[in-house]
């Protein structure tokens, strides 16, 4: 199955359907199920909370799930809520060369580590665990 490596917080509120858009630096031509990974790393510009029960809901260097990535267009001023993106980072220029993956169908797995990669990678079906 395809995986893609995300990283926190986003990973995480993708699988639990509050980020609908990913938002990358190339189109996708993939429709159908995706794996979402979790990076090691954090996404720029957020910080891990000190709070050990907070930062166990972020996991990071895991499977947590998937989802189905139903388009790839031109992201917009519009798409930012959806992208779960903070509203700040958009607010001198407006960088006119990403693109926006459509998800749907967020469904969460059993946890498993494995080391991500970059761009579209593949993962054992086998390990894929449906709660």
């Amino acid at each position: 199955m395809k995986a893609l490596t995300v990283r926190q917080p986003y990973a995480t509120e993708i699988i639990r359907g509050r980020k609908s858009l990913e938002v990358r630096s190339k189109p996708t031509h993939f429709r159908g199920e995706l794996v979402i990974h979790a990076a090691q790393a954090a996404a720029e510009g957020w910080e891990w909370s000190d709070n050990l029960e907070e930062r166990a809901q972020y996991p990071t260097g895991v499977i947590l799930g998937t989802v189905e990535v139903v388009d790839s267009r031109p992201f917009t001023r519009a798409d930012i809520e959806a992208s779960f993106i903070p509203a700040e980072r958009f607010e001198e220029d407006f960088p006119e060369d990403l693109w926006a993956w459509v998800l749907a169908n967020p469904r969460p797995v059993r946890q498993v580590a494995v080391k991500g990669k970059l761009s579209l990678w593949t993962v054992d079906d086998e390990v894929i665990v449906y709660l």
